[in-house]
C-alpha cells in the first residue's frame, strides 16, 4: 500500500517536472526578448559625450621621432653585425 502511494507521488513529480520543462523555456524566452529590445532602445539613445579626433604628433615631436628612428636603425645594424 505504501509502495503504491510512493509510486503515485513519483508519477506526479515526473508529470510536474515534464510540464515545467516545457513551460519554463517559453517564459524565459519572453523575458530575454524583452531585455534585448530594451537594450536596443538604450543603444539608439546613446550619443558619444566627446567627439573623437585624430591624434597627431606635435611638431616638436617630429625631430625627436626622426632621431629615435635613426638611433634604432643604427642599433639594429650593429646587433645584426654582432650576430
Amino acid at each position: 500500500s505504501s509502495i503504491k502511494i510512493l509510486e503515485d507521488q513519483l508519477d506526479e513529480l515526473i508529470v510536474e517536472t515534464a510540464t515545467k520543462r516545457k513551460q519554463w523555456p517559453k517564459k524565459i524566452l519572453v523575458h530575454t526578448i524583452q531585455t534585448m529590445k530594451a537594450e536596443q532602445e538604450m543603444l539608439k539613445l546613446y550619443q558619444p559625450v566627446v567627439t573623437p579626433e585624430e591624434i597627431r604628433p606635435q611638431p616638436s615631436q617630429d625631430t625627436y621621432i626622426a632621431d629615435l628612428k635613426q638611433v634604432t636603425e643604427v642599433a639594429s645594424e650593429q646587433i645584426g653585425e654582432a650576430m
